[in-house]
């Protein structure tokens, strides 16, 4: 990586010395080379060495005593006073650079921010003031209100590892429980022992170090002392400019960074230059390059002709005189009066294959309409100005009105577009809860309506997809009413398994063509899979670097070298820590002209930012950015030669979609997935083949669920009543029963008058407002940056995510600049940020409570048949209840954390309320004998707890067709159940699963249906089918401790460290009464899990029973059968009716 003017080599290299100028400096020993067949010891190390030696025990022992008893800043200088008094004589610069060239991963040696030693400061000085509120903290910080140019310090400081640290014993507390910063986290004390083992193990470490440098040199013949000296001047830190707290630049008013090549390398020399660097360790895993052929065009013919006034504004506006094959064969069957959908890769041309015939249908007819639907607003504004780009070259359709109509169309626009509008650039949500109510508005638009185009069509799966597929069959439903049957269905999508059953299910039509030959040109790929490198190559134990600062170092090379990037990261957090750490960087190696030419792009930014950054991105100004999934979908930025995918995403599809974006037409591209810590990324570094040959997924919908679909009936009622024979082609055969039992039908008139039926008045005035088709219906509040007078609201956040970024104190980190939360008013919904200079970040600490509040059904999971008994050797049916679910999210204090990750304080927040939304679950209590035997195997009870919750979850798919996103539940924190303090928050012992869509923050809102979203019930109504698959799938699964085809889940909040295998097959067959055999059942603790630690129990068994609801439904399951096939047959029973049995592969 870019380094300040830095030599290549250093003492890690084995041919260091062989290097430039330095092959002069020759040892003449009698014309021969020295060689030494054993390790030679200090003594015999040549004078300058030992001397040297003699200054990093100096340095060492006073470094561990300084960390250990007062947590000092590493100053040089405080050092250098100290080291020269021990070792009676001078500690120079150029020593702590020859121990730096020595241990080059062991040693930081470099000038920071004195905000981010400020810690420190207050840490000496803190006393028993340690974990006050936040509201008198935050204001050490800085002492004045304006951000002023911070003084640069220079530090010396070893970061191989820590001192192993041991903390008192508390007692435990079993009242009420009320967490304090002081208490919570004490003050580390180390013993003379582990001191003593550190500065033995650090010594040792130079020793190694130096014997190696020596045995290279004497090797090649070269004098030690001239090459170490020679390379001395590079490892002296520069002290670098001062950080520029300037507004945003327009980049086109700044000249291109020189040192930038316009014209980068090939993608195999940038790979070449990544590992030939001298920190490559062989990060790259087996198996884990690969490079995919470059594809030429193919080109394919029109079966009609189109106007030369569109030929030349095609040419004009996008260089197209000739169409792809994918694009001719989509052209011809939407001129043949099919629905088409088009699953080519990115950038292939998909959106010429909806422009040509909506400009056609113009040409041929002024009145004709169309509508594009996008899921994000980025991509409408970026579909939009293409296509005006294409029009303003047409003068026969100049008076086209385009224009988009979404959340953000001022309410005094809304009317004028309705009326003036060819074409609509709109979403699914302002369809279904604005466009489609407003029929009355919109007749004579649906009535020319010719074309409906839906991008990115796999976006919409699982529930969410569900609620668009009914959404569609409302619009055909009400263009039908308006004499319009001929609407035309356009769609493009990422590669999939199943594009003609899925856009068939969307829309509800038959007859779809789908077009997967993809006839666009595309350059090499080469794709690496990269495990982070080791903190010491020499020791393993001390374990990897993170993901970010591997991503770092890459990022900027990357883009110093002209190789437009953009790095991916799975959530708003890592995004921009990884900014914030590519701005350090850039600083440290003096490349500041760089700074403005990387950028973040996430969720939660202003629509002006983020308009901004794109076009900065597709215009070329940008070298490099920094994004979460908000760009994964199909915004053009323009042309990338990179992508990095920090963190394994959510699932393959994700990876594949992200790798897409770089790579344009027939250049080559390199994509990067760079491995962090979490058992899932380390799962697929091992098993590298899975990435490139797994198949790809189906997209799934359900529409049987009945919740959404009568949801969308009384929508459809209220825009125009119901008639169930003309209405069923458009909501299936299940239109009957609902409509009879749930609409209102309306007074017949007259004898020839239609039976109809309307909205129930519960979901009046306004039906669409009560169905929340997406996820948690909630407000935003608004983040100002009140820097110098500012007042400038530079980002939008969720309510549910304001308790973990917006407590008082917090460090907020926006574009990589870091900001302290100086205020928030959840009554206002503001949060007010000022600009701050420090190194270390603030993490919430938090607890998130799923609990059960109120039965509303019941089942039992064992058959009165059992043999499961207690221990009075009564029987004991196991209940499976579905109701209310209450999930408290809550944040009562904040960690401090320096660069490496410690804790260097505690801080109690009392000011920020929980965040609590309520919503429907099932959950499971966790039968007592499987608690027995899990205590006496010392196993981890609240591992095994959260493995059989994931596995659950993930079969869920066999009874619903949903997301691993749509059905949640309480994920294990390793800083909790790890913890080796006693604790009064204890968890019941508690299968919980809740309905993340449709979740509201009200209690009695009318938007928590009485069975929430619907896929909850319905796997609780086949529980014993998800369960039976489960312990199947666990069992037979190969993997030792859990992995994503099994209890491992990419999507864990908690990143899925706390599993236990073993514990949840234990779990699970007590739960269906199944026989475990305890000789069976290996001994704890489970080898994934920290070992000779004795960890605070955190799972209590479930006491009592939770409220009943006034009239509880109670389920009886009257047989579970599995045929020679793997096919479980359930049959229920509700009361006196009994349904139809539910089969399930």
């Amino acid at each position: 990586m870019p380094r300040k003017s830095r030599s290549t080599s250093s003492a890690s290299d084995s041919d260091a010395s062989t290097k430039g100028p330095l092959k002069k400096a020759r040892v003449d020993n009698n014309g021969k080379s020295r060689s030494r067949s054993s390790t030679p010891t200090v003594s015999e190390w040549p004078e300058y060495f030992r001397k040297l030696e003699a200054t990093h025990r100096a340095i060492n022992t006073l470094y561990t005593f300084l960390s250990a008893r007062k947590h000092i800043a590493p100053l040089f200088q405080t050092l250098k006073v100290a080291v020269e008094a021990q070792a009676k004589k001078e500690f120079t610069l150029k020593d702590a650079a020859a121990i730096k060239f020595l241990l080059p991963n062991n040693v930081r040696f470099d000038y920071v921010d004195e905000n981010d030693l400020k810690v420190y400061e207050e840490r000496v000085g803190s006393g028993p003031t340690l974990g006050k509120d936040a509201a008198n903290d935050i204001f050490k910080i800085n002492e004045s209100d304006h951000i002023r140019n911070s003084q640069l310090l220079l530090v010396f400081e070893f970061v191989e590892e820590d001192l192993k640290k041991s903390i008192p014993k508390a007692q435990s507390d079993e009242g009420n429980w009320k967490p304090k910063g002081r208490d919570l986290i004490k003050m580390p004390t180390y013993s003379t022992a582990n001191m003593s083992k550190l500065i033995g193990k650090r010594n040792n470490r130079f020793a190694e170090a130096t014997n190696k440098f020596l045995a290279s040199c004497t090797a090649t013949g070269l004098c030690p002392e001239l090459v170490i000296l020679s390379e001395l001047e590079s490892y002296v830190p520069n002290q670098p400019p001062q950080i520029r707290h300037s507004p945003e630049r327009d980049l086109k008013t700044v000249p291109y960074p020189p040192l930038v090549p316009r014209e980068r390398q090939s993608i195999p020399e940038i790979v070449d230059g990544l590992t030939s660097e001298d920190g490559y360790q062989g990060q790259i895993v087996e198996n884990g390059a690969r490079v995919f052929q470059a594809q030429a065009p193919r080109f394919g013919d029109l079966e009609f002709l189109i106007s030369q006034e569109l030929a030349d504004a095609l040419y004009t506006a996008n260089n197209v005189t000739k169409f792809y094959t994918h694009q001719a064969m989509a052209l011809n069957d939407i001129q043949n009066g099919k629905h088409v959908i088009v699953a080519t890769s990115t950038s292939s041309g998909k959106s010429l294959i909806y422009q040509v015939p909506i400009l056609r249908a113009l040409e041929q007819d002024s009145d004709a309409t169309a509508i594009y639907i996008f899921p994000t607003k980025a991509l409408a504004q970026d579909q939009k100005r293409s296509l005006q780009n294409i029009l303003k070259l047409m003068p026969s359709l100049s008076n086209i009105v385009v224009d988009t109509y979404d959340g953000d169309t001022p309410k005094e626009e809304r009317q004028r577009i309705r009326e003036e509008a060819s074409i609509i650039f709109t979403n699914p949500d302002m369809l279904h809860v604005t466009i489609l109510p407003s029929i009355d508005n919109w007749r004579p638009f649906f009535r020319n309506l010719k074309y409906v185009v839906v991008d990115e069509l796999h976006v919409y799966n699982g529930l969410f997809g569900s609620h668009v597929a009914f959404i569609m069959r409302r619009l055909r439903r009400l263009c039908a009413s308006v004499g319009n049957d001929s609407v035309q269905f356009i769609s493009c999508s990422a590669t999939i398994a199943n594009p003609l059953e899925h856009m068939s299910k969307i829309f509800g039509v038959d007859d779809v063509k789908v077009i997967d030959d993809d006839g666009s040109p595309a350059g090499e790929k080469h794709f690496l899979v990269w495990n982070c490198a080791y903190k010491d190559l020499n020791e393993p134990s001390l374990g990897r670097k993170d993901a970010i600062s591997e991503a770092t170092q890459m990022l900027v090379r990357l883009t110093c070298n002209g190789v437009r990037t953009i790095a991916f990261c799975r959530v708003r957090t890592m995004c921009e820590l990884l900014m914030k750490a590519v701005r350090q960087e850039l600083i440290s190696i003096q490349r500041e002209e760089m700074i403005d030419r990387v950028m973040s792009y996430r969720g939660g930014y202003t629509p002006q930012d983020r308009r901004r950054i794109e076009k900065d991105m597709f215009e070329g100004q940008l070298l490099g950015i920094v994004a979460t999934n908000a760009l994964e979908l199909g915004v053009d930025i323009g042309s990338l030669d990179a992508v990095l995918i920090v963190g394994f995403p959510f699932s393959i599809a994700n990876l594949r979609q992200q790798s897409g974006r770089a790579g344009r037409r027939n250049k080559d591209s390199l994509t990067v997935l760079i491995g962090d810590a979490h058992p899932i990324d380390q799962y697929f570094m091992q098993n590298p083949t899975e990435l490139f040959e797994q198949p790809y997924a189906d997209v799934l919908l359900d529409l049987e669920n009945l919740l959404v679909l009568e949801s969308h009936l009384q929508c459809a009622a209220y825009e125009l009543p119901i008639h169930i024979e003309t209405d069923e082609k458009f909501f299936g055969q299940s239109l009957r029963d609902l409509t009879l039992s749930r609409l209102v039908r309306e007074q017949v008139n007259s004898v020839n008058s239609l039976e109809v039926y309307t909205c129930h008045p519960r979901f009046l005035p306004m039906p669409s407002r009560c169905v929340n088709i997406r996820d948690i219906d909630e407000e935003t509040y608004a983040v100002v940056d009140i820097t110098n007078g500012r007042n400038v609201v530079v980002e939008e956040i969720e309510a549910t995510r304001t308790s973990f970024t917006l407590y008082e104190g917090a460090i907020y980190i926006h574009q990589g600049r870091p900001y302290i939360v100086r205020d928030f008013n959840p009554d206002s919904k503001i949060a007010k940020i000022e600009r701050t200079n420090v190194d270390w970040t603030t993490t919430q600490r938090d607890f998130v409570d799923v609990d059960a509040v109120e039965i509303h059904a019941m089942k039992p999971i064992t058959t009165s048949t059992g043999n499961l008994s207690d221990t009075h050797g009564h029987h004991v049916i196991q209940y499976a209840y579905f109701g209310d679910i209450k999930v408290t999210m809550a944040v009562f204090g904040y960690f401090k954390k320096d660069a490496k990750g410690r804790i260097i304080d505690a801080v109690d927040v009392t000011t920020t309320p929980p965040v609590i939304l309520y919503t429907k679950g099932f959950w499971i209590d966790v039968p007592d004998r499987a608690l027995a035997l899990l205590r006496d195997k010392n196993l981890h009870i609240a591992g095994a707890i959260h493995a059989a919750q994931h596995m659950i979850i993930t079969m869920t798919s066999s009874v619903v067709m949903s997301t691993g996103f749509d059905i949640r539940t309480e994920c294990k924190a390793p800083e909790k159940e790890f913890a080796s303090r006693e604790t009064a928050r204890k968890r019941p012992a508690r299968l919980t699963f809740y309905d993340a869509r449709g979740a509201n923050t009200g209690h009695d809102s009318q938007r928590v249906s009485q069975w929430g979203s619907g896929m909850s019930r319905k796997v609780f109504e086949f529980l014993e089918v998800v369960l039976r698959k489960a312990i199947n799938r666990i069992e037979r699964c190969r993997c030792a401790y859990g992995c994503p085809e099994c209890v491992a889940a990419a999507n864990c909040k908690e990143s899925s460290i706390v599993l236990s295998k073993v514990g949840a097959v234990v779990i699970l067959k007590a739960i269906m009464d199944e026989d475990i055999d305890p000789d069976m059942i290996p001994e704890g603790p489970e080898g994934n899990l920290p070992q000779n630690k004795k960890f605070v129990e955190t799972i209590i068994p479930v006491e009592g029973i939770v409220k009943m609801a006034n009239d509880v439904e109670i389920i009886g399951v009257s047989e579970v059968s599995r045929n020679k096939d793997d096919l479980f047959t359930v049959k229920v029973e509700s009361g006196s009716q009994s349904s139809n049995p539910f089969v399930v592969e």
